[in-house]
């Protein structure tokens, strides 16, 4: 695969979008003393759909010709002593936003690194650069101060006890339910059985995560919400398998591949760019709360992450939200942001990494599942 098309779906190398997010965004980070290939590492990882800004506070003097190129959310401060009162001057002129990361490492004094241990009694471990970074903690505070220290605010924010992602590897080889036998007949990608493109080993998966909303056991028809729909294939599967007075939701940022299913009753078609929170507010807005929305769109993934954050809510309580083609490289952090941004809603989420014999995705490896369960 083109090294610079897995950038563009979210690889560790990503640059950051060359137009900025809209207001949003929630997280400031402040990064000290850290050595020049820290600072580059946390400039790529940095998810800027959810930063409001980057400080970065280097000694006096510093050479600056080697940092990352100018960036409008990017300050740096030179200052002459990391002092708890100074970061606390800091934080209280440059950030505006409600959460903030401040990622300490060796290079802070003694007395730093142990006011901020004890300053955040219960914190909340954010890897941003890596599995051996320990020192990146988020706070919650709309006020900080670090003089008087920061409690940990878990006032009106579940508890993340049940938000954390749990990873699952399922080994679906030799499975064959009715999903697999309906993706077969109507030759959706959804299947290991397919005959056309990419073979997915999902269909196993969504039997055992969406089987209690099939038609058969539920005394209400359900409502379903299809992002992507490329030539309708899986649209006919869902139908066949949750039942004819299933109400589908079919949105694409393509008026042709809506086309393919405007025709099937109870099948209702949308435009949208899955990429625009926007747009995707509008329109859930005015047709309320799904039991299952399915994001099968760009696969690009801050398109991804904009769904989970922008679609959970209209989840009916016990409603399922997946993603689908997840790109295996890309780190399962990466989404348990934008879960932990979710703070006003009880969810459990899972993502699955399913084996068969029979998966086929050739330059692509992306066929990994995110599946969030609103409680």
């Amino acid at each position: 695969m083109d090294p610079k098309v897995f950038a563009d779906h979210g690889g560790e190398i990503q640059p950051y979008p060359s137009t900025l997010p809209n207001s949003r965004n929630k997280i400031s980070i402040i990064t000290l003393f850290r050595p020049l290939h820290d600072i580059l590492n946390i400039f790529k990882s940095i998810d800027w759909s959810y930063c409001d800004n980057l400080i970065v506070l280097l000694p006096l003097n510093t050479t600056f010709k080697d940092l990352p190129h100018p960036h409008p959310k990017i300050t740096f401060i030179e200052i002459t002593h990391p002092s708890i009162n100074t970061i606390s001057h800091i934080v209280t002129s440059e950030i505006k936003s409600p959460y903030f990361y401040i990622c300490i490492g060796n290079e802070v004094p003694a007395d730093i690194w142990n006011k901020m241990q004890t300053m955040c009694a219960n914190p909340e471990y954010i890897n941003l650069i890596g599995n051996e970074s320990h020192n990146d903690y988020i706070f919650f505070s709309d006020k900080p101060d670090f003089s008087k220290g920061i409690p940990f605010n878990t006032s009106n924010t579940i508890s993340n006890s049940r938000k954390t992602i749990q990873e699952i590897t399922i080994n679906t080889t030799g499975t064959y339910t009715e999903l697999c036998r309906l993706a077969c007949k109507h030759g959706t990608d959804k299947s290991t059985y397919n005959l056309f493109t990419h073979r997915h080993p999902y269909t196993p998966i969504y039997s055992m995560f969406l089987g209690a909303f099939c038609g058969r056991n539920r005394q209400t028809p359900i409502k379903i919400a299809e992002i992507g729909v490329l030539n309708g294939a899986s649209i006919h599967m869902w139908r066949d398998y949750f039942g004819t007075d299933t109400e589908i939701h079919a949105f694409d940022i393509s008026r042709g591949s809506l086309d393919t299913v405007a025709h099937i009753p109870n099948v209702h078609t949308h435009l949208l760019d899955s990429g625009n929170p926007d747009a995707i507010n509008t329109i859930f807005g005015q047709l309320g709360e799904f039991d299952i929305i399915i994001e099968d769109a760009s696969h690009r993934l801050e398109h991804q992450v904009t769904c989970i954050r922008e679609c959970t809510k209209y989840l009916k309580s016990g409603g399922v939200l997946v993603v689908e083609d997840i790109f295996r490289a890309i780190p399962t952090a990466r989404f348990q942001e934008s879960i932990n941004a979710l703070t006003d809603i009880n969810l459990e989420t899972f993502m699955i990494t399913p084996e068969d014999d029979l998966r086929f995705s050739p330059g692509w490896n992306n066929d990994r599942l995110l599946i969030v369960r609103r409680l």
